[in-house]
């Protein structure tokens, strides 16, 4: 909401970006804390049986918020030019206080999940999860952000790359790539809980493993389609894009929820994610642009960057464990799931 109140660089000069970083820290560090806890609420409290379902409510509710942020940023972009600029790029911001009230209430109402009241009864907690973690599962730790890693480049790379890929280089209207991503994530919002569901009866391994590889054959005939600069084209890459990923990332948050003991399982998760998220999806876009200039503007390069990516996410989860069944509320299992 604050990014929304900022000054402009007109008005208090190179304070304006420096403000607009500094919110965008404290977003980011906010996020890398509760989308942790949301897993785990969401794990913890579900039947072992349902655990894959309630934990792809997770993922499928990136793509709600993107979404709905792409529809706002579609409709203020209809605004005259001049007024987008001078106040119309506002507007999304400040009307997200609506979700600051209901995350607020939703915060006031939720309790501790029963694993961790189970956990803090026997006395057998730690002071400082964070050290534990790494003192005894700092392996297992990797190569469960190394699961995570490939999702954040392919989903950075489809939306913040490619929108501008689309209109420097291919010359599409911004608003092509916007709806592209729209229809994307309502694959998402649909595929992702089924295939979680589906996780609870098959294991968390063989669709993770499965999007991933999907993901990563499909990356070279998604730039083909998006290259052919028509409409209709670039909608179907980027729902088929977001439905392999959704098969991919519909189990992941369970996983890693399932891999770590309940001493240090939130700090393993938001560690894992974040790793993850800053080695994939924080360098992705400039890394992608820094390939493509070196190679003369050739797209492939950026693919080949992609698709490796996967195949590390799906070799790390092919020398893990599968979870499905694990107990959750086990207090004595120091030991993680996986080697």
């Amino acid at each position: 909401m604050l990014m929304g109140l900022l000054p402009t660089y007109a008005t208090i000069g190179i304070w304006a970006p420096i403000a607009l970083v500094t919110l965008r820290l404290a977003q980011g560090f906010a996020y890398g804390g509760e989308v942790a806890g949301a897993v785990l609420m969401a794990t913890e409290h579900a039947p072992k049986e349902r655990r894959g379902f309630y934990g792809a409510v997770i993922p499928a509710s990136a793509p709600a918020g993107l979404l709905l942020a792409t529809i706002a940023v579609l409709l203020v972009s209809l605004l005259d030019p001049a007024a987008f600029l001078a106040w119309g790029w506002r507007i999304p911001f400040l009307f997200s206080f609506l979700l600051v009230l209901v995350g607020l209430y939703m915060r006031a109402k939720v309790v501790e999940t029963p694993a961790f009241a189970k956990l803090r009864d026997s006395g057998e907690g730690v002071k400082l999860p964070i050290a534990e973690l790494f003192r005894t599962h700092t392996k297992l730790l990797l190569l469960a952000s190394g699961v995570g890693y490939g999702f954040y480049v392919i989903f950075y790379i489809l939306l913040v790359f490619i929108a501008s890929y689309s209109t420097t280089e291919l010359g599409l209207p911004a608003a092509t790539a916007l709806t592209g991503v729209a229809f994307g994530s309502i694959v998402t919002l649909i595929v992702a809980p089924i295939v979680g569901s589906l996780s609870d009866r098959i294991g968390r391994r063989p669709p993770i493993i499965l999007g991933a590889l999907l993901s990563a054959g499909f990356i070279f005939p998604f730039f083909l389609m998006i290259r052919t600069g028509q409409a209709g084209m670039v909608y179907l890459a980027f729902a088929l894009a977001f439905f392999f990923l959704a098969i991919y990332f519909g189990a992941v948050t369970t996983y890693a929820a399932e891999l770590f003991p309940t001493e240090v399982r939130y700090s393993a998760g938001a560690l894992a994610g974040q790793i993850g998220a800053v080695l994939g999806g924080g360098l992705a876009p400039l890394i992608a642009a820094l390939v493509m200039r070196a190679a003369g503007g050739a797209w492939w390069p950026v693919a080949v960057y992609v698709a490796v990516s996967l195949l590390i996410s799906a070799a790390c989860t092919f020398v893990l464990r599968e979870t499905k069944g694990t107990d959750l509320d086990a207090v004595a299992a120091k030991e993680p799931v996986a080697a």
